[in-house]
Protein backbone atom coordinates (compact mmCIF):
# COMPACT_ATOMS: atom_id res chain seq x y z
CA UNK A 1 0.00 0.00 0.00
CA UNK A 2 2.97 2.33 -0.29
CA UNK A 3 2.88 5.40 1.93
CA UNK A 4 -0.37 4.32 3.55
CA UNK A 5 1.13 1.25 5.19
CA UNK A 6 2.32 1.95 8.71
CA UNK A 7 2.53 -1.74 9.66
CA UNK A 8 6.28 -1.89 9.06
CA UNK A 9 6.80 1.24 11.14
CA UNK A 10 4.68 -0.07 14.02
CA UNK A 11 6.52 -3.41 13.91
CA UNK A 12 9.80 -1.58 14.41
CA UNK A 13 8.62 0.16 17.57
CA UNK A 14 9.68 -2.82 19.70
CA UNK A 15 13.34 -2.32 18.74
CA UNK A 16 13.62 0.52 21.26
CA UNK A 17 11.65 -0.35 24.37
CA UNK A 18 12.23 2.57 26.70
CA UNK A 19 13.70 6.02 27.13
CA UNK A 20 13.50 9.23 25.16
CA UNK A 21 14.06 7.53 21.78
CA UNK A 22 11.18 5.14 22.36
CA UNK A 23 8.91 7.99 23.43
CA UNK A 24 9.87 10.03 20.36
CA UNK A 25 9.29 7.08 18.01
CA UNK A 26 5.92 6.33 19.60
CA UNK A 27 4.89 9.98 19.28
CA UNK A 28 5.97 10.10 15.62
CA UNK A 29 4.02 6.89 14.93
CA UNK A 30 0.93 8.34 16.63
CA UNK A 31 1.21 11.60 14.65
CA UNK A 32 1.62 9.73 11.36
CA UNK A 33 -1.38 7.59 12.21
CA UNK A 34 -3.47 10.69 13.00
CA UNK A 35 -2.38 12.32 9.74
CA UNK A 36 -3.17 9.21 7.72
CA UNK A 37 -6.71 9.11 9.07
CA UNK A 38 -7.44 12.82 8.78
CA UNK A 39 -9.98 14.24 6.32
CA UNK A 40 -7.18 16.13 4.56
CA UNK A 41 -5.72 12.90 3.14
CA UNK A 42 -9.04 11.64 1.81
CA UNK A 43 -8.28 8.21 3.29
CA UNK A 44 -10.38 6.45 5.92
CA UNK A 45 -9.63 3.31 7.91
CA UNK A 46 -13.01 1.58 8.19
CA UNK A 47 -14.43 -1.83 8.97
CA UNK A 48 -16.31 -3.87 6.41
CA UNK A 49 -19.88 -4.74 7.36
CA UNK A 50 -20.14 -8.24 8.83
CA UNK A 51 -22.69 -9.25 6.18
CA UNK A 52 -20.73 -7.77 3.28
CA UNK A 53 -19.01 -9.61 0.47
CA UNK A 54 -15.22 -9.63 0.24
CA UNK A 55 -14.13 -6.18 -0.98
CA UNK A 56 -11.18 -6.00 -3.36
CA UNK A 57 -8.93 -3.16 -4.45
CA UNK A 58 -10.77 -0.63 -6.59
CA UNK A 59 -14.31 -1.58 -5.60
CA UNK A 60 -16.70 1.27 -4.91
CA UNK A 61 -18.10 1.04 -1.40
CA UNK A 62 -20.87 2.82 0.45
CA UNK A 63 -20.25 4.19 3.93
CA UNK A 64 -23.30 3.21 5.95
CA UNK A 65 -25.04 5.24 8.58
CA UNK A 66 -25.76 3.98 12.06
CA UNK A 67 -23.98 3.58 15.37
CA UNK A 68 -20.83 2.22 13.70
CA UNK A 69 -19.64 3.49 10.35
CA UNK A 70 -18.81 0.56 8.13
CA UNK A 71 -18.50 -0.11 4.41
CA UNK A 72 -19.96 -2.53 1.93
CA UNK A 73 -19.79 -2.77 -1.86
CA UNK A 74 -22.36 -0.51 -3.47
CA UNK A 75 -25.23 -2.81 -4.39
CA UNK A 76 -26.04 -2.35 -8.06
CA UNK A 77 -26.21 1.40 -7.67
CA UNK A 78 -26.62 3.80 -4.78
CA UNK A 79 -28.51 2.62 -1.69
CA UNK A 80 -30.56 5.37 -0.06
CA UNK A 81 -29.23 5.15 3.51
CA UNK A 82 -25.57 5.89 2.81
CA UNK A 83 -23.41 8.70 4.16
CA UNK A 84 -21.07 8.69 1.22
CA UNK A 85 -18.95 6.60 -1.09
CA UNK A 86 -15.30 5.61 -1.26
CA UNK A 87 -12.92 3.39 -3.22
CA UNK A 88 -11.09 0.46 -1.61
CA UNK A 89 -7.30 0.93 -1.46
CA UNK A 90 -6.55 -2.35 0.34
CA UNK A 91 -5.86 -5.48 -1.72
CA UNK A 92 -8.69 -7.37 -0.02
CA UNK A 93 -11.03 -6.68 2.91
CA UNK A 94 -13.03 -9.61 4.28
CA UNK A 95 -16.36 -9.14 6.10
CA UNK A 96 -15.78 -7.53 9.54
CA UNK A 97 -12.13 -6.78 8.64
CA UNK A 98 -10.54 -3.32 8.48
CA UNK A 99 -9.25 -1.66 5.34
CA UNK A 100 -8.28 1.66 3.79
CA UNK A 101 -10.71 3.59 1.60
CA UNK A 102 -10.30 6.85 -0.37
CA UNK A 103 -13.23 9.26 -0.48
CA UNK A 104 -11.50 12.13 -2.29
CA UNK A 105 -8.55 12.52 -4.60
CA UNK A 106 -7.16 9.97 -7.06
CA UNK A 107 -7.92 6.26 -6.78
CA UNK A 108 -7.85 3.14 -8.95
CA UNK A 109 -11.44 2.03 -9.64
CA UNK A 110 -12.48 -1.46 -10.68
CA UNK A 111 -14.70 -1.51 -13.79
CA UNK A 112 -17.11 -4.06 -15.22
CA UNK A 113 -15.54 -6.37 -17.82
CA UNK A 114 -15.65 -5.67 -21.52
CA UNK A 115 -15.46 -1.88 -21.64
CA UNK A 116 -13.75 -0.27 -24.63
CA UNK A 117 -12.69 3.21 -25.66
CA UNK A 118 -11.61 4.45 -22.25
CA UNK A 119 -10.14 7.94 -22.50
CA UNK A 120 -8.82 10.57 -20.12
CA UNK A 121 -11.50 12.92 -18.71
CA UNK A 122 -14.22 10.37 -19.49
CA UNK A 123 -16.87 10.02 -16.77
CA UNK A 124 -17.09 6.82 -14.72
CA UNK A 125 -20.52 6.04 -13.24
CA UNK A 126 -21.75 3.48 -10.73
CA UNK A 127 -22.67 0.34 -12.64
CA UNK A 128 -25.53 -2.01 -11.94
CA UNK A 129 -22.92 -4.61 -10.86
CA UNK A 130 -22.14 -4.48 -7.13
CA UNK A 131 -19.09 -2.35 -6.33
CA UNK A 132 -18.01 -1.68 -9.92
CA UNK A 133 -17.89 1.33 -12.21
CA UNK A 134 -18.64 1.78 -15.91
CA UNK A 135 -18.18 4.34 -18.65
CA UNK A 136 -21.71 3.61 -19.86
CA UNK A 137 -24.83 5.55 -18.91
CA UNK A 138 -26.81 3.65 -16.27
CA UNK A 139 -30.19 4.01 -14.62
CA UNK A 140 -28.37 5.06 -11.45
CA UNK A 141 -26.53 7.93 -13.21
CA UNK A 142 -24.33 8.56 -10.18
CA UNK A 143 -20.95 9.76 -11.37
CA UNK A 144 -17.96 8.38 -9.50
CA UNK A 145 -15.28 10.51 -11.11
CA UNK A 146 -13.26 11.26 -14.22
CA UNK A 147 -10.55 9.07 -15.74
CA UNK A 148 -7.03 10.39 -15.23
CA UNK A 149 -5.14 7.35 -16.56
CA UNK A 150 -6.46 4.26 -18.35
CA UNK A 151 -3.16 3.03 -19.80
CA UNK A 152 -2.93 0.03 -17.44
CA UNK A 153 -6.53 -1.07 -18.08
CA UNK A 154 -6.95 -4.62 -19.38
CA UNK A 155 -10.58 -5.70 -19.50
CA UNK A 156 -10.24 -9.02 -17.62
CA UNK A 157 -6.78 -9.23 -16.02
CA UNK A 158 -6.53 -5.63 -14.75
CA UNK A 159 -9.93 -3.89 -14.91
CA UNK A 160 -8.67 -0.79 -13.04
CA UNK A 161 -8.47 2.83 -14.16
CA UNK A 162 -7.16 5.80 -12.20
CA UNK A 163 -9.81 8.45 -11.57
CA UNK A 164 -10.25 11.68 -9.68
CA UNK A 165 -13.16 10.98 -7.35
CA UNK A 166 -16.26 13.14 -7.25
CA UNK A 167 -17.97 11.76 -4.17
CA UNK A 168 -16.19 13.41 -1.29
CA UNK A 169 -19.51 14.55 0.13
CA UNK A 170 -22.70 12.52 0.61
CA UNK A 171 -25.46 13.17 -1.88
CA UNK A 172 -28.50 14.82 -0.38
CA UNK A 173 -31.84 14.12 -2.02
Amino acid sequence: MGIFNLQGFSAQKSLVSDGATANALNRIRDLLNDLLHSPETGVLHLQSDEGAVNITKGMIVAISTGANECVRAVEGGAPAAERGFAVCLSDSVAPSAWGYFRFKGEADVRLVNGLVDLDEAQAINLSTTDGLGTNQATAVLRRVGLIVDATEYVTVTNPLVRIVTEFCCPQVA
